[in-house]
């Protein structure tokens, strides 16, 4: 990049390094030209950023937060969902640190990944009906993960029979300050 106003020889640059591993984030600056114009030094994503007061970056050491970094939510089974399994049920991982709670959503049948940015929720998508309703599980902070059982009673009955699920978990990404996961389907066999 160039800066404003200046003979475009060298350039300015500069780059964001993500640490996938701990979400921290590091801003570097490489060669940048000495005419103290302004930049553009960082990105606030649905409203103000959480840092109240300017930073002077001329000095060290020099440190920002940043909230709501990270995968997205993710869903996983414990197991199989097989007759008497006990011990059979879900995983949601990537909870950001904001409530230590989640909710697991289950329905009667899949859905096609209905948008869900006309709630307040852009690039969520609902994947299930919910029509068997929402149930909440604890979430260990700040680690962001927490299951939830759903035990399957030895009942023959029961064989075939196919469910949905999706976790949602609160957010600062979003307007609603909800997020949702991915979906998955389940049959439950002998």
């Amino acid at each position: 990049m160039f800066s404003y106003g200046t003979t475009p020889v060298t350039g300015d640059t500069f780059q964001f390094q993500f640490d996938v591993a701990t979400g921290n984030i590091t801003l570097v600056f490489g060669v940048m030209t000495p005419d103290g114009n302004d930049y553009l030094v960082g990105y606030s994503k649905g409203g103000l950023s959480p840092i109240p007061t300017p930073k002077d970056l001329s000095t060290t050491p020099l440190t920002f937060s940043v909230e709501d970094v990270g995968f997205g939510l993710a869903l996983t089974s414990n197991g199989l969902p097989s007759l008497g399994n006990g011990s059979f049920g879900f995983t949601t991982s990537n909870v950001p640190n904001l409530v230590p709670v989640g909710f697991v959503l289950y329905g009667t049948a899949s859905v096609p990944g209905i948008d869900l940015g006309f709630l307040g929720a852009p690039n969520c998508r609902a994947y299930t009906t919910a029509d068997l309703g929402a149930y909440t599980f604890p979430v260990t902070l700040p680690a962001g993960t927490g299951s939830l059982g759903l035990p399957i009673p030895n009942n023959p009955a029961l064989t075939g029979l196919s469910l949905t699920a999706q976790s949602m978990a609160f957010s600062l990404a979003t307007p609603l300050n909800l997020i949702t996961s991915n979906g998955t389907q389940f049959t439950i066999g002998n």
